[in-house]
């Protein structure tokens, strides 16, 4: 039996483009029916379609890497300020936190807060091993800067994207924070290797041969 095909109304509209085909019975399911209705769409729908949704997905990865940064500066900061009573380094931090924050409100306040989704992200509640193990107050600085480079390059990569001159300034804090950190870990290792030093002894003498002579004694 040849086959039935029937047209969709020219006004006929979803989704996407293509084409679908639908195969049955009719007649109490003796007759067997083709129906395979040809869906066309508007490029220009489209196209405004799949944009609207990127965008969304970029504000979103925005929004995110914009609160982890924060929050890792936050705990740099407070190691700077608590455990190495450091009040140069604190300032470098809470300017650098300060610094990003002036970068991202650039940006469409209002479509970073829209575009958040924390109950429909599938990567909220996923864990590895060891993930949030620390055991002092060392391993909490390091991780933290670690979780700061990778935000600050999700970023700069995808406020390129919006507004290159943005990305540009991420990019610098995202060096800088690599300068600040190599600065924290050596006043750190520094300031932990005189913890137990109770005398300090100042020699001088214009003769280098002898301040080795009198350390070495």
């Amino acid at each position: 039996m040849e086959e039935e095909r029937t047209a969709l109304p020219k006004n006929f509209r979803i989704g996407i483009s293509g084409s679908a085909k639908i195969r049955g019975r009719t007649g109490g399911g003796t007759t067997p029916f083709s129906f395979a209705p040809n869906f066309h769409y508007s490029t220009l729908i489209l196209t405004l379609i799949i944009n609207s949704v990127m965008n969304r997905a970029i504000y979103r990865i925005i929004d995110a890497n914009f609160n982890r940064s924060r929050e890792a500066i936050r705990v740099i900061e407070e190691f700077c300020r608590f455990a190495l009573n450091c009040a140069p380094l604190t300032k470098r931090a809470k300017q650098l936190r300060h610094e990003l924050c002036g970068c991202i409100d650039k940006l469409d306040a209002s479509q970073l807060i829209s575009s958040r989704d924390t109950e429909g992200d599938v990567g909220v509640g996923q864990k590895v091993d060891n993930q949030l193990k620390r055991t002092n107050l060392k391993d909490c600085f390091t991780a933290a800067c670690k979780r700061l480079t990778e935000a600050l390059r999700a970023l700069a990569e995808t406020t390129q994207t919006l507004n290159p001159s943005v990305a540009q300034t991420i990019e610098k804090l995202r060096y800088a924070t690599y300068t600040l950190e190599k600065d924290i870990v050596t006043f750190s290792d520094t300031t932990e290797k005189f913890k137990s030093v109770k005398l300090y002894v100042i020699i001088t003498s214009n003769s280098a041969a002898e301040i080795i002579s009198l350390t070495q004694h």
